[in-house]
């Protein structure tokens, strides 16, 4: 889940440009004409497109802090015994 946005409300879920679409449509203005815009097909393809783009490099883009770096697989870490692991999980979910 936390590689992707996500709008929940009482008519469904959407993630992704569907769910940028979804929130600027929640908005007034210019922004509801962009979420109407980028929700709509052609647009909403290449939306879905940029949107990929832009997640996979959000931590590149100006303004990003280590907030926006996407999290490292989970990798086996020591093992604690009766078949049991731990699994560092790169500071996500608070195991540090």
């Amino acid at each position: 889940m936390r590689r992707t946005v996500w709008w929940l409300d009482a008519s469904g879920r959407a993630s992704g440009a569907r769910a940028v679409s979804r929130a600027l449509l929640a908005t007034t203005g210019p922004w509801r004409l962009a979420g109407w815009l980028v929700g709509v097909a052609p647009l909403s393809w290449v939306a879905s497109v940029i949107y990929r783009w832009i997640a996979a490099n959000r931590h590149r883009l100006p303004g990003a802090s280590g907030a926006c770096a996407t999290p490292a697989r989970c990798v086996p870490a020591t093992p604690l015994g009766s078949g049991v692991k731990r699994y560092d999980l790169g500071g996500v979910g608070g195991h540090e």
